[in-house]
């Protein structure tokens, strides 16, 4: 079975689909952010907007095949130190039942995990939301175990889990596997919001190479540096950065060396990324002439 939904990043663009979808939705459910009217969509998604920029939170609109926009989902709680998130999402009473809510949840654990590199997903459900255990053990979550209540008039909330490798197993089913251009999409969406943490970044590692540079020229030179990263392949957080932070360590157009060249427009090597082979194969005669050849 295909299930066809897309998932876009929550922004103001969702504002009017929000508000519809929010005048026919019930009561939010506990633990899964969302505004609480239509009056508190402009605001929340302003809100989400900055959380996707610092890499705190990111939140998707789930759209059907005709654009309608069904519901959200929603990766926050992110702990970095462990390297894991914490799933949750909502869909509109009218789109319930049909496996949407699988399939958005689906696509969202790919970008977790193969975007964000996690290590594991949380997610908690409370007693009585049966269609949500459902969702959750289809996609092949540990559990449950109990974390609550804390009070007696508290209902009861399960705990869930997967790790990135029971995930990998999980998604050779045909309605989990994240089609190529829908995980571009997010990807792309996801390191442009990270420019202005990039800029910011470079002008404290790099203080002398930017001195001459205005905050502006800083983004600019990120931006260019991004795009033909992603040129060449480069899709992981980890390999734009590295890519990000030679423009300005060894030059702007470092890329241009010969041998540099014949690796990033080369296949990626098994388990090694194209970085990690550029950074193998380098020697100090070749950064200086990537130096050379940047300026």
């Amino acid at each position: 079975m295909d299930i066809r939904v897309h998932l876009r990043p929550a922004g103001p663009q969702h504002v009017e689909p929000l508000e519809r979808l929010l005048s026919h939705a019930d009561q939010p459910s506990a633990g899964i952010p969302r505004p609480q009217s239509a009056a508190e969509a402009r605001s929340w998604l302003a809100a989400v907007s900055a959380q996707w920029a610092g890499g705190q939170a990111y939140t998707f609109g789930v759209h059907l095949d005709c654009a309608q926009l069904a519901g959200m989902t929603r990766l926050g709680c992110i702990r970095p130190a462990k390297a894991d998130a914490q799933l949750s999402y909502w869909m509109d009473p009218r789109y319930r039942g049909r496996g949407y809510a699988t399939a958005a949840a689906a696509l969202t654990l790919d970008f977790a995990f193969t975007h964000l590199e996690l290590a594991a997903v949380r997610a908690f459900v409370a007693s009585g939301n049966y269609a949500s255990h459902a969702v959750i053990r289809k996609l092949g979550f540990r559990g449950p175990g109990r974390c609550g209540p804390h009070s007696p008039t508290e209902m009861q909330i399960y705990a869930y889990e997967i790790g990135a490798a029971e995930w990998k197993s999980e998604r050779s089913y045909s309605m989990l596997v994240i089609r190529d251009e829908q995980m571009k999409v997010l990807q792309e969406a996801a390191a442009r919001s990270r420019i202005s943490n990039w800029a910011a970044e470079v002008q404290m590692r790099f203080p002398r190479e930017v001195a001459a540079l205005s905050s502006a020229e800083v983004h600019q030179r990120v931006d260019c540096l991004l795009a033909r990263a992603w040129h060449y392949g480069l899709r992981q957080q980890r390999e734009l950065s590295a890519f990000i932070q030679l423009g300005f360590g060894v030059g702007p157009h470092f890329d241009l060396h010969p041998p540099f060249q014949a690796i990033l427009n080369g296949p990626a090597g098994g388990n090694r990324s194209k970085i990690e082979a550029l950074f193998t194969a380098a020697g100090t005669e070749d950064w200086e002439a990537a130096a050379r050849v940047a300026r």
